[in-house]
């Protein structure tokens, strides 16, 4: 008779997460988002001081062009200001570092789509080397996975009805396309990471991708698809020991099949 509300049962508000978790993976996102910033910086200091190890880790392998580590450098700040939900002067620096993200990969995109020069891929140091794209233009891939993020940043805090939150399937999509690409890295497989005429994606980018691909699932994780990773029940538990096997053993035992054949 008094008009209050009982409170709703424990099982109603769905099952209970780990209570330090969410935080933690938060803080794990932020830590991602710096090693994307000091590996953007990284590899232009790479390109300043003509360091072939920072610039493609080695001599034999595809470097990382200067668009791509300043475009990292963009998606770091992007990820560090929206981790955890940034508000005011925070989120307008987010969307800037990523429109300017998003105006560099459709240039790009637009370049390879015309078959035209915009004058933007040595903009910033001549590239003496190339690997089938135009000197100093990055892969038609990592043009793609920079769009894709970009999007994902803007979008980190949009959910929709059906599909859930766009910017998770976005990350995943990214994900999955750098894992094929590490694979042939590992297995020595040319064209898993290497497209003739549209280049070839360097070995720290393709890492740099699943570095950024996990801290926008990290970012929002206690509302995503790693909340169930996060509960503290026999479910989560499962998850939380089966799926990095299940991401981590297979290639392994590849790689090592491999290496008995050869």
């Amino acid at each position: 008779g008094s008009g209050r509300r009982a409170a709703p049962p424990e099982a109603a508000l769905g099952p209970r997460l780990l209570p330090s978790a969410p935080r933690a993976l938060a803080a794990a996102g932020r830590g991602g988002a710096f090693f994307l910033i000091l590996l953007g910086l990284t590899v232009l200091a790479g390109w300043v001081l003509d360091v072939t190890t920072l610039k493609g880790v080695s001599p034999s392998w595809a470097t990382m062009k200067p668009n791509t580590a300043l475009s990292f450098l963009l998606l770091g700040v992007a990820l560090l200001l929206r981790t955890p939900r940034g508000e005011g002067g925070r989120r307008t620096g987010a969307d800037v570092a990523a429109a300017l993200l998003l105006a560099a990969a459709a240039a790009t995109l637009a370049e390879y789509a015309s078959g035209r020069e915009l004058g933007i891929d040595e903009l910033l140091f001549a590239d003496p080397a190339t690997t089938g794209a135009p000197a100093g233009r990055m892969a038609l891939a990592t043009c793609l996975h920079f769009l894709l993020l970009g999007f994902a940043v803007v979008l980190l805090d949009v959910r929709g009805r059906r599909l859930g939150r766009p910017s998770e399937w976005l990350a995943i999509l990214v994900a999955l396309s750098s894992m094929v690409a590490l694979l042939g890295y590992a297995y020595g497989v040319r064209a898993l990471y290497a497209i003739p005429v549209y280049g070839s994606v360097a070995f720290h980018t393709t890492l740099a991708f699943l570095v950024a691909s996990a801290c926008v699932l990290m970012a929002r994780a206690e509302r995503g698809v790693l909340r169930i990773a996060l509960q503290d029940g026999p479910a989560g538990t499962a998850i939380r020991r089966l799926v990095p096997l299940a991401f981590v053993l297979p290639p392994v035992l590849g790689w090592l099949r491999i290496q008995g054949e050869r």
